[in-house]
């Protein structure tokens, strides 16, 4: 890939004395953009240099702080039933991922007039978040916690160590207070919100950092147990992983979810130096309290993946009615031989040892023994064999398809007990047995042996 020559090395730097703004170079389009279409006019508020002037007239005070409070909603159903637990919201096969830091074209001059302009803001409401975002960046304490742990390279100018600018701050207020507006930036082309898409993509990207593999976010569905049609929802390769293509909001607190809420426990899918599931903590930004979402935690990424690690049952708020953590174990063990990746490696896995009762259960899914099996489990292990076709099914990896043996034989066979090696695989354990296979997956037509080969079922 090859870029414009920049044409204006000399290009200095200039923060807008109406908004705080840092006016700077960045790639947009492919070629280098200074501070907006016109280059002295600030591309986040459109004030003119020559003419832009320190306002104190946006002080956050009092009045300001009360209004604030009268704007904001809290959004109680914030981490349930997120439109982004749906396959189809991150399995995007004919639109390729687009870096929100360039390669789009911005239907508006600049940041305001995207919010005011496209009338998903009021100039009023604008001033206002704006006002509160100046407060924050005041808070010298507060704002040294938040530095860039990254540099972005040639897209932006932003170095590890930087400091967070104004934009960074208001597009962080935006998402958190304001749900219709990240609605409406869900729901519309990428061009019609270049800069909300581009800061908050900033945010995430240098601002945030690599999940750690014992950290653990949660998201609820409201559905039940007995709802046998409920594993529909959540299956697919959700049940394994989420290509986060769109900001994704997660919570840090389990207790928040009503009675009888499907509980998903949710860790990245990859360790070290393979992990590019970033996140950035919002409660140090938020106005609401604890059990209003305080505690959340965003993911946005073109290789952002998460794992759902437990299912539970949510009880009084407290506790959890039913804990599926060993059925959901063998669940991920399960998915993980059969899709292709049954050579994987703990090192760079975040995924389940293969421990005797984890075994066990597996043992006891295959051999479709309901009685030994919750429910809700027993369902979603069905829905995910019979939806199975043999097809490709991984966008990173076209030669897998999702009933796929590939490698199962070279070590993980060998550490299988008896009971699964002789539902499986032949009699000397070197292959697996189409017909056995067959009878776990009756829709699917074809799948990958342990040599990789294609073989008809």
């Amino acid at each position: 890939m090859s870029y414009p020559v920049d044409t204006n090395p000399d290009y200095q730097k200039w923060e807008c004395n109406q908004c705080t703004y840092i006016n700077k170079r960045f790639l947009c389009c492919g070629q280098y953009v200074y501070g907006g279409y016109k280059a002295e006019c600030c591309a986040f508020c459109d004030t003119d240099k020559k003419d832009a002037k320190h306002d104190d007239t946006t002080e956050f005070n009092a009045s300001k702080r009360q209004d604030w409070q009268a704007m904001i909603v809290p959004n109680i159903q914030q981490f349930i039933d997120s439109e982004f637990l749906d396959t189809k919201s991150y399995r995007y096969d004919d639109v390729p991922f687009s870096d929100p830091s360039y390669d789009l074209n911005p239907q508006f001059k600049n940041f305001k007039a995207e919010c005011v302009e496209s009338k998903r803001l009021t100039e009023v409401l604008f001033d206002l978040i704006l006002s509160k975002a100046k407060s924050i960046l005041k808070n010298k304490a507060l704002m040294s916690k938040f530095t860039a742990n990254y540099g972005a390279g040639i897209n932006v100018d932003i170095q590890a160590g930087d400091s967070m600018g104004i934009e960074h701050i208001f597009v962080i207020l935006l998402y958190i207070h304001f749900p219709k507006y990240v609605q409406s930036y869900r729901h519309s082309l990428p061009s019609k919100s270049y800069f909300f898409g581009k800061f908050f993509y900033e945010v995430v990207t240098y601002f945030g950092r690599p999940m750690p593999a014992d950290m653990v976010v949660y998201v609820g569905l409201t559905i039940t147990e007995e709802a046998t049609t409920s594993a529909a929802v959540i299956e697919q390769e959700f049940l394994n992983t989420a290509f986060l293509m769109a900001p994704f909001s997660a919570c840090k607190d389990a207790d928040i979810f009503g009675k009888d809420v499907v509980v998903l426990s949710l860790q990245t899918q990859f360790l070290d130096h393979f992990n590019d599931t970033k996140y950035f903590d919002l409660s140090s930004f938020s106005s609401f309290g604890r059990k209003q979402g305080k505690n959340e935690v965003v993911f946005f990424g073109e290789f952002a993946e998460l794992s759902v690690m437990n299912i539970a049952v949510s009880g009084d708020g407290t506790s959890a009615v039913q804990d599926f953590k060993p059925f959901m174990d063998a669940l991920n063990i399960w998915q993980k031989m059969s899709s292709g990746f049954a050579d994987y490696d703990s090192a760079v896995y975040n995924a389940p040892a293969l421990t005797e009762q984890r075994q066990q259960i597996l043992a006891d899914l295959l051999n479709l023994k309901e009685e030994k099996i919750p429910k809700y489990i027993f369902h979603l292990f069905k829905y995910y064999n019979e939806s199975k076709t043999g097809a490709s099914f991984h966008s990173m990896y076209d030669d897998v398809l999702d009933v796929d043996f590939s490698l199962i034989c070279n070590n993980l066979a060998q550490e299988l007990n008896k009971e699964i090696q002789g539902l499986l695989f032949n009699e000397d354990v070197t292959d697996i047995d189409p017909k056995k296979i067959k009878r776990i997956f009756p829709k699917a037509k074809q799948c990958n042996n342990t040599n990789g080969e294609q073989t008809k079922l």
